[in-house]
């Protein structure tokens, strides 16, 4: 009878705690919320796709130009010589008036032709364009298809448009023929050219009476060859003793000047097998008439 007394006296306490808990605004809570349940989705997702490389196939890389870096022009087989976006110092303080100031130009990046146009590549144009050949000097040839070939501005002009390229300005020229050197005479530096540096007249030996294969001597060091001596060389502006005066009303433009609106004689640059150490420094200009034959190389923009 004790022990049934007692009993009921601990369940009344129990549920008199569960009234109290209620009344304090507390709840039990049930042993299944102690855990993360996780509910299924309600959709199922589709099949992950993951694709496969062919192990017989090489992923062809992005090619990231820079200078140095060298591309094939599929007309003439001519290799061509990246120069990038930049600013360099033009001109020359010490020497012929049409060379000052010495001042900043920016130019946007483009290609340049390593070497001369040889006689081969102009006669393989002659051939499928028909072009007359009164515009170049074909018995220079006679010496060899690596010859740089000699031919007029118009000529040179057409040659370039029919492989896909342009003439190079006369700031673009000249930036690719320092190579870098900045405010130096020369291609290689201020050190007097010698006879195995460039084809030159030195006053006493014309060691050959015309020019020799393209590639006889050093590049630059940006490749290129025979920007000083061989075959002067072309290029598209108008000549103009004082274009890059940099007077108010003569200015050239800083960024990728083009030259003169209209001229008389075209400007020709790099001295050739038949001039003095003076024309082959890297600023010299020199302005002629159209018809007179020297040599050239092409150019394009770059993208």
């Amino acid at each position: 009878m004790k022990k049934t007394a007692l009993i009921l006296f601990l369940l009344s306490l129990c549920l008199s705690a569960c009234k109290l808990d209620t009344m304090l605004g507390y709840e039990t809570v049930p042993p299944e919320a102690l855990y993360t349940i996780t509910m299924p989705p309600t959709s199922t997702p589709g099949p992950t796709y993951t694709p496969t490389l062919d192990p017989n196939v090489t992923p062809s890389p992005v090619p990231t130009l820079g200078l140095g870096s060298t591309m094939i022009s599929p007309e003439d087989g001519m290799t061509m010589i990246y120069i990038p976006e930049g600013v360099f110092e033009m001109g020359s303080a010490n020497f012929d008036k049409d060379e000052r100031p010495v001042h900043p130009v920016y130019l946007d990046a483009y290609w340049i032709d390593q070497t001369e146009i040889t006689c081969s590549q102009f006669l393989k144009f002659v051939d499928e364009t028909g072009f007359k050949k009164s515009g170049f000097s074909a018995k220079q040839c006679e010496q060899g298809g690596d010859h740089p070939i000699r031919a007029n501005w118009k000529a040179a002009q057409a040659y370039c448009q029919w492989a896909g390229r342009r003439l190079p300005t006369e700031a673009e020229w000249e930036r690719a023929a320092r190579g870098g050197l900045e405010g130096k005479k020369y291609p290689w530096g201020d050190q007097a050219p010698v006879q195995n540096g460039a084809m030159f007249y030195d006053g006493e030996n014309c060691f050959e009476s015309s020019t020799v294969r393209v590639k006889s001597y050093q590049p630059n060091d940006y490749g290129l060859y025979d920007v000083a001596g061989n075959a002067s060389e072309w290029v598209a502006d108008w000549y103009s003793e004082d274009y890059y005066d940099q007077t108010p009303f003569d200015m050239s433009p800083f960024n990728n000047p083009q030259g003169p609106e209209d001229g008389i004689f075209r400007v020709y640059r790099g001295g050739s097998y038949s001039t003095d150490s003076n024309s082959l420094r890297t600023a010299n200009r020199e302005g002629m008439p159209g018809q007179n034959h020297f040599g050239f190389r092409c150019a394009a923009d770059a993208p």
